[in-house]
C-alpha cells in the first residue's frame, strides 16, 4: 500500500498533463503535493512519471496503464484490509481487480473536488481577510484565515472518508454507522498531519538514515494515515449489527 502511492499520484499527474492547461495542471500539482510534509513525494513521482505530451502515443498509452495497474495495488491492500475488518471472503481475481481500477478512478475524482473545495476556502478566505482590514480587524483576518482553511482540511478529508467508508467495505453499510467514524477520523488525520509538519520541520533523521531519513519519515507518516483509516473501518464494523455482516 505504502509504494503504490507513488504509482497513483504518478497516474493522475500523468492524466493532468493529457487534459488540463498547463497553468491549471500546475495549480492542481502544487496544491496536492503541498498538503504532504517534504519533497520526498514529489521527488519520486516526478521519477516515476511519465509525459505523454512528449513521447510517442503507443508509449505514453502503456506508460499510463502500467501506472493504472501499480496504482491498483493500493486500491487492493484497502479492500483487502477492509475485507479481514469485517471477516468476509473476498471476489473473485479479476472482480476484484476491476473494482479495484473503478476505485483508481473514484481517487482521482475525490482528489479534483478537493482542489474546488480548497479553491473556494481560499476565496472565502480572502474575501473574509478583505473585509476584516476594511474594518479595521487585522488579526481578525488573520484569525478568520485560518479558521477557513481548517474547516476546508475538514471537510475534504470528511467526504473522502465518507466515500471510502460507503464504497469499499465488502457488504452494505448505512449511513449513520458511516458518518460518525468518518468525522472522527477526519478529525484525527487532520491533526496528525498539522503535527507531523511541525516534527518534520524540526526534527530530522537524516543525522541518523543518511539520504533515506526523509522517505522514513514520509512512510511513517503514510503508516499512521493508514492506521487511522482501518481504525475507522473497525469503529464501523463493531457497530454493524451481525446480521448486517452479509455480503
Amino acid at each position: 500500500m505504502l509504494f503504490s502511492l507513488v504509482p497513483l499520484l504518478a497516474l493522475i499527474v500523468s492524466v493532468l498533463d493529457l487534459v488540463l492547461p498547463s497553468e491549471l495542471r500546475r495549480d492542481i500539482i502544487d496544491w496536492l503535493f503541498h498538503a504532504v510534509p517534504g519533497q520526498t513525494l514529489r521527488s519520486a513521482v516526478d521519477k516515476s512519471v511519465s509525459h505523454p505530451g512528449t513521447a510517442a502515443p503507443l508509449v505514453a498509452i502503456v506508460a499510463v496503464a502500467g501506472l493504472l495497474w501499480a496504482a491498483s495495488g493500493m486500491m487492493a491492500s484497502i479492500r483487502i484490509a477492509f475485507r479481514v475488518v469485517w471477516e468476509v471472503p473476498g471476489p473473485t481475481y479479476v472482480r476484484g481487480k476491476l473494482r479495484d481500477l473503478l476505485l483508481v478512478g473514484l481517487a482521482a475524482a475525490l482528489i479534483l473536488v478537493a482542489f474546488g473545495v480548497s479553491v473556494v476556502a481560499q476565496l472565502v478566505a480572502q474575501a473574509g481577510k478583505g473585509l476584516s482590514e476594511a474594518a479595521g480587524l487585522a488579526g481578525g483576518a488573520h484569525v478568520l484565515g485560518t479558521i477557513v482553511e481548517l474547516a476546508g482540511g475538514l471537510l475534504v478529508c470528511f467526504l473522502a472518508l465518507l466515500v471510502v467508508y460507503s464504497v469499499v467495505p465488502p457488504m452494505q453499510v448505512r449511513f449513520r454507522l458511516v458518518w460518525p467514524s468518518a468525522a472522527l477520523a477526519a478529525l484525527v488525520i487532520e491533526a496528525l498531519i498539522r503535527g507531523f509538519a511541525i516534527y518534520a520541520t524540526r526534527t530530522s533523521l537524516n543525522h541518523i538514515y543518511g539520504p533515506f531519513g526523509a522517505i522514513f519519515t514520509f512512510l511513517l507518516l503514510i503508516y499512521l494515515l493508514a492506521t487511522i483509516l482501518l481504525l475507522g473501518a473497525e469503529l464501523i464494523a463493531a457497530r454493524q449489527p451481525p446480521e448486517g455482516r452479509q455480503e
